[in-house]
């Protein structure tokens, strides 16, 4: 996703962009490193959930200028269309804000705007959202190739990958095997994988897991 995001910041015509996944895929962190490298941190990020004051900006009309002009002023950075990354998290908790990306595309479309949320497939049924107005792109845990890589196992992912030529053995085989309860066990969720790595402790793990999960 991150090569798609780059492709996207350079793509005329681009439309905005709404990410969609479950909590905890790496959806904010995705963007968040988009916006300090890609775009030099010219980064500006409203969540909907923690700014619930942001939420007033949108109601009395969806004037993409008004709006901006006024984010500006509330955030205490400028945003400038063509040079500054605007990123609305947890967006379904505002659903005018949802709304309000056609007009970014329509009267906007120098400015590059990410959107980001949970359940949002159940938020877009609700409301009257043009076909074509908008990108969208779809987040989701590791597979289990690339939660060998992010233990560090990658010569088990070529090895897996080169099994039609090279048959695996038996030994590789069963590490690949306990490679794959770990797996069943700790899931793709990137943070989480990341605690059992530091860790190894399928408890820890689980403590992290549901601290997370209910945040």
């Amino acid at each position: 996703i991150d090569s798609d995001l780059i492709n996207w910041r350079k793509r005329a015509g681009r439309k905005p962009v709404i990410i969609i996944g479950a909590r905890q895929v790496g959806k904010s962190y995705t963007v968040r490193q988009l916006g300090q490298t890609a775009f030099n941190s010219d980064f500006v990020e409203i969540n909907f959930e923690k700014r619930a004051d942001l939420h007033l900006v949108f109601e009395q009309n969806l004037d993409v200028k008004r709006i901006i002009a006024e984010l500006s002023i509330a955030l205490d950075h400028t945003i400038i269309p063509g040079q500054t990354l605007l990123f609305f998290d947890e967006i379904q908790a505002c659903p005018k804000a949802l709304m309000c990306l056609r007009y970014f595309y329509e009267d906007l479309p120098a400015l590059h705007v990410i959107a980001a949320g949970s359940l949002l497939e159940f938020q877009l049924k609700n409301i009257s959202f043009p076909v074509g107005r908008v990108e969208m792109k779809y987040m989701y845990p590791l597979t289990f190739m690339e939660y060998l890589d992010a233990i560090g196992q990658s010569r088990i992912t070529t090895a897996i990958k080169d099994r039609a030529n090279s048959p695996l053995g038996e030994v590789v085989e069963n590490i690949v095997y306990q490679h794959l309860n770990d797996y069943f066990i700790v899931g793709g969720l990137p943070e989480v994988v990341n605690h059992f790595v530091l860790h190894h402790d399928y408890l820890k793990v689980s403590d992290h897991y549901l601290h997370h999960r209910n945040a």
